[in-house]
């Protein structure tokens, strides 16, 4: 705990919030918190916390960062803006070469289709390897989850909702993005992560890399914490040939990014960063595995001599490092 303070853990937030007094102190709180869920993970009462910070955070969010969220989140068109390059096409219904196995929906998010568009080609490219027919509609829009995280839930849950419509006719809806994948499933919808749907319909070999990779692996907080999904991307990674996996001290702590904690907390964020490239270096290893484009940003920021990608990148193209 960077504080040192027992109200900045989450037994002491609470305290506060069941005391129901929306001070500045648990304003403050509330800010620090990284919404990492490290703690739900680790208590044994199984209290969800998430709901919780969720629930308080309607109190205590500034209207003002409500409403940017909404401006800048709230529609797809709006988010075509952030893209910054067009990044390579995916058609709105693909087949793989074989009879298909399942016919499956992919949800490319915001943060995702702008800044790692090659995620979501990868994503269905992965799918088809395994016999998937891929439906992915265009201009999806945000999923929520950063309303839902800073005070707006019910604009976050709305979000969700209006993107599962898109897919009407689809056995599985799969998401690449820890963070969005843990807020539809909070959401109560039928979305599976791609490493979760892979390793259920069995993971098939990749090509070799033509030399030995070392990789190792970070859990992103929303995937590890909030979707218990720790060894079915290390099953990916594994299974790749000549791929070097390796673990490193604190794999599972938070990166700093934490959805908007980098802008909100920088001195936290870069603090945490920090801690990361560390325990990165210490393995020696050439290429990070990270399965959240926040987590693939703020690492990579840390760590500009070294390869930072999605596990299912990897998958597809270690062959060519």
């Amino acid at each position: 705990m960077a504080t040192k303070r027992e109200r900045s853990g989450p037994r002491g937030r609470i305290l506060l919030m069941q005391q129901e007094d929306y001070t500045e102190v648990l304003k403050d709180e509330l800010e620090y918190c990284l919404g990492c869920l490290a703690c739900t993970s680790a208590c044994p009462a199984g209290v969800d916390y998430g709901a919780l910070l969720e629930r308080a955070r309607t109190k205590t969010t500034p209207r003002w960062r409500r409403a940017l969220l909404r401006l800048a989140f709230g529609g797809p068109r709006r988010l075509k803006l952030l893209r910054p390059w067009p990044g390579v096409p995916i058609g709105e219904l693909e087949v793989p070469a074989e009879k298909p196995r399942a016919r499956v929906g992919v949800l490319t998010g915001c943060v995702q289709d702008a800044w790692f568009r090659n995620v979501n080609r990868d994503t269905v490219d992965i799918l088809l390897a395994h016999g998937c027919e891929v439906v992915t509609p265009k201009l999806q829009g945000c999923c929520g989850a950063l309303h839902a995280h800073h005070g707006d839930p019910e604009f976050g849950h709305r979000l969700a909702d209006g993107v599962t419509k898109l897919f009407p006719d689809v056995d599985m809806l799969i998401s690449n993005s820890a963070g969005c994948g843990a807020h539809f499933k909070r959401c109560g919808l039928p979305v599976r992560d791609i490493h979760e749907f892979l390793a259920d319909l069995g993971i098939r070999e990749a090509r070799p890399s033509p030399r030995p990779l070392p990789v190792t692996y970070h859990d992103a907080c929303h995937l590890a914490h909030g979707q218990a999904i720790r060894k079915e991307p290390r099953a990916l990674l594994e299974s790749i040939p000549n791929v070097e996996l390796t673990e490193m001290h604190e794999s599972d702590w938070c990166c700093g990014n934490a959805g908007i904690y980098n802008l909100t907390q920088p001195a936290f964020a870069r603090e945490l960063r920090d801690r990361k490239e560390r325990n990165i270096r210490a393995i020696g290893a050439e290429i990070v595995a990270a399965a959240n484009p926040g987590c693939l940003l703020q690492i990579a920021r840390a760590t500009p001599d070294l390869r930072v990608l999605h596990p299912v990148t990897l998958w597809l193209h270690a062959c060519a490092y």
